[in-house]
């Protein structure tokens, strides 16, 4: 803003918050490819003031990962979006746009493949929705995501350990989201269980 109160913005930044549109400012968005990750968060971060992603964003994070240029992302600094991004107040607008543009897949094949059920997916979403009104730490929120790998089909606890791995997440998150599926399996068996 210069002294007499006009606001200097050369990427149109104002009318992007008018139109309330998350949209990259040049093509130099491309250098950094966990900014696709850091829009979606953007995206649930913000999503209570109604901004959606900006189609021409939408279409370069698509071509970015097409492009393969999120292929070599150190897991660490994917794990440090996912820790800000669930811990938003709607972290369930993270995956659906991470689903979007098609980084869920590369990230976590294993919630992806969860968007082809709409029960399913209703529900895992459903679930993170809570995760934050329930104002559950990280690690809580992590496993209950974690939880629903395989969803419908005879899930092993080494799909769940080999995405723990790959992603390189903390000895307490591991552990916290193994628990999680066993007991969980267990508490499902025994809810089915008839009882005379």
């Amino acid at each position: 803003m210069n002294d007499d109160g006009s606001i200097i913005d050369y990427f149109g930044g104002l009318n992007d918050l008018n139109n309330k549109v998350l949209k990259h400012t040049s093509h130099a968005f491309a250098d950094d490819p966990v900014r696709i990750l850091r829009t979606c968060r953007f995206a649930a971060r913000y999503y209570d003031l109604g901004f959606k992603i900006h189609e021409e964003t939408m279409i370069l994070m698509v071509d970015m990962i097409n492009k393969g240029l999120f292929d070599n992302v150190k897991p660490e600094r994917i794990m440090l979006e996912l820790r800000k991004g669930l811990m938003e107040k709607n972290p369930q607008v993270m995956l659906v746009e991470m689903n979007n543009c098609g980084i869920l897949k590369k990230v976590m094949p294993e919630i992806d493949v969860l968007f082809e059920n709409k029960e399913i997916i209703s529900n895992v979403l459903s679930e993170m929705k809570k995760t934050s009104d329930l104002n559950l730490i990280f690690e809580e929120r992590y496993a209950c995501l974690i939880n629903n790998i395989g969803v419908g089909d005879n899930t092993t606890l080494k799909q769940v350990e080999d995405l723990n791995k790959k992603l390189k997440v903390t000895k307490f998150e591991s552990k916290l989201s193994r628990l999680v599926m066993i007991y969980h399996k267990i508490i499902n068996n025994f809810k089915s269980v008839d009882t005379v």
